[in-house]
């Protein structure tokens, strides 16, 4: 990278990280909460435990015990363990606040080599601001940079083995394609189904060797020393998870295939949940125009040259193995808008890179320069308009693509408890919730929660608590106030607090 590129580079960097700390300061502050505030809280509450347990990155825990000691399988955790580390320095209190901005931070740093590997090619910055700008704007990523989950974190460190990949495709050198193999088996732990990239670059590599023997014996033994390390990490892991979860129960973070049973049930999907309501959570309808339209214009650009042809081949392989993937998602997909990030932007990306790095090739400078740099900040200017709208939508209560969005009834439970003298410590029992950490996270205690059901029977609630051994159960105040007048509840229970939408209660001995 010559000092110019570098100064670029940097500058971008400075500016996506200065706008998206701005951009997004009035949720760095918040919890868990929104669209899959579920998933959030068992991601935010495995960086809460790797603090309280003494920081072991090879036994992920959970505040929820139905795990043995809450300890689970997980794919790779490392937002989780460095929010924790970060914790450490800034305090147990900010490791809410240092995870949103962690993810964030790595989402940027993503960005910033989409932009590196246009620059590279173009020498264009204004131009070399779609890439990275166009996936920014895509409804579920913007959504998730500044949040707990993985995924854009894995589908950024992709980004960053895309930029050695463009690199490699061009010189074929060793060191890029080391450097592409590390990144992309890095975003693969992070994140499994990264591995579509991962595996279709070891096809590409593979498939080149076939039409280039002349790359010497060096560089075959590089590829495959790198191949058999990447898989025996993958797999090690893998297995190393399978174990966790055997040994100590724990089915928190099983992630399992659930392929379409047919043409017709994936039919059915497209015609229907993708159709009505998770097309336009991925992009949006600016965003699918001009997709389309640039591709259009670079295919025939690309197909003249062997570089061209080269990017052609990996971005074919890479959408077969999404595409594969997605199928062995099946209908999960409906309920988890998330795992398209990791699944497909990356290849709508990479197309979106290779097909700016060819047009610009083919423009000619001076006169024609001022307009396309208008017309590209107001093209961005107005995805960014899109995106934005669209963020706040999914904030809001009651968001139209059936998650219910409701700020969790459990905020403030920390503070509560501590009024009441309950010491962090102590378990508790979270009646009627679904999500099994989110309201943990919130009253910041370990314990155990129940599904939503009947539990007019307060004598079960009772054994479940003596079986779970534990003396406090908290629930939401619309549960809580129906057992006031419950003869069961006052002979076993007493009432500790009724506040803010949260019920406190503690087992008679």
């Amino acid at each position: 990278m010559n000092r110019k590129t570098l100064i670029s580079v940097v500058l971008f960097l400075f500016i996506i990280l200065f706008f998206s700390l701005t951009y997004f300061r009035w949720l760095v502050y918040q919890g868990p909460c929104g669209v899959h505030d579920w998933a959030q809280a068992d991601r935010l509450s495995l960086a809460i435990s790797f603090y309280d347990r003494g920081m072991n990155f090879f036994l992920p825990a959970t505040q929820n015990l139905h795990a043995t000691d809450g300890i689970v399988g997980v794919e790779f955790p490392l937002q989780s363990y460095l929010a924790a580390v970060l914790g450490n320095i800034f305090g147990r209190s900010q490791i809410s606040i240092l995870f949103r901005l962690l993810n964030t931070v790595i989402s940027c740093v993503g960005l910033s080599f989409l932009f590196a590997a246009c620059f590279r090619a173009t020498k264009d910055f204004v131009v070399s601001l779609v890439p990275p700008i166009f996936i920014f704007c895509s409804p579920v990523f913007i959504y998730y940079t500044c949040n707990y989950l993985p995924d854009t974190a894995s589908a950024s460190v992709v980004f960053v083995g895309f930029y050695f990949i463009l690199k490699y495709q061009y010189n074929a050198r060793v060191k890029d394609m080391l450097a592409a193999m590390a990144v992309l088996t890095l975003a693969s732990l992070i994140k499994t189904s990264a591995a579509i990239y991962l595996l279709s670059f070891m096809m590409y590599v593979a498939v080149q060797k076939i039409f280039r023997p002349s790359l010497g014996r060096k560089h075959n033994a590089a590829f495959v020393f790198s191949v058999i390390l990447s898989i025996a990490v993958l797999a090690g892991y893998y297995q190393y998870n399978q174990y966790l979860n055997a040994r100590y129960e724990g089915v928190l973070f099983l992630a399992k295939a659930r392929p379409f049973s047919g043409l017709d049930e994936a039919m059915a999907f497209i015609n229907g949940p993708l159709k009505n309501n998770l097309f336009n959570e991925y992009l949006t309808e600016v965003q699918y125009l001009v997709w389309m339209a640039i591709v259009a214009a670079a295919v025939p650009i690309l197909v003249r040259t062997m570089e061209g042809k080269k990017q052609l081949f990996y971005l074919f392989i890479s959408a077969v193995g999404a595409l594969a993937v997605a199928w062995l998602m099946g209908k999960q997909l409906e309920a988890h808008d998330y795992y398209i990030i990791v699944i497909l932007l990356p290849v709508i990306v990479y197309s979106i890179v290779i097909s700016v790095i060819a047009i610009r090739s083919v423009l000619v400078s001076g006169d024609n320069s001022f307009p396309l740099k208008i017309g590209t900040v107001a093209l961005l200017i107005i995805m960014f308009f899109f995106a934005d709208f669209r963020l706040h939508q999914r904030l809001k209560p009651g968001y139209k693509n059936g998650y219910t969005g409701e700020m969790p009834w459990a905020i403030g439970g920390d503070k509560l408890l501590d009024q009441l003298g309950i010491p962090k410590s102590e378990h508790i029992l979270v009646l009627n919730e679904l999500p099994p950490n989110l309201a943990l996270v919130y009253f910041d205690r370990r314990g155990y929660h129940l599904d939503p059901g009947n539990w007019s029977n307060m004598g079960q609630v009772a054994a479940h608590m003596d079986g779970f051994k534990v003396d406090v159960g908290v629930c939401s105040e619309e549960l809580g106030r129906s057992f006031l007048t419950d003869t069961l509840f006052k002979n076993n229970f007493t009432m500790l607090a009724i506040e803010d939408g949260k019920v406190v209660f503690r087992a008679k001995k």
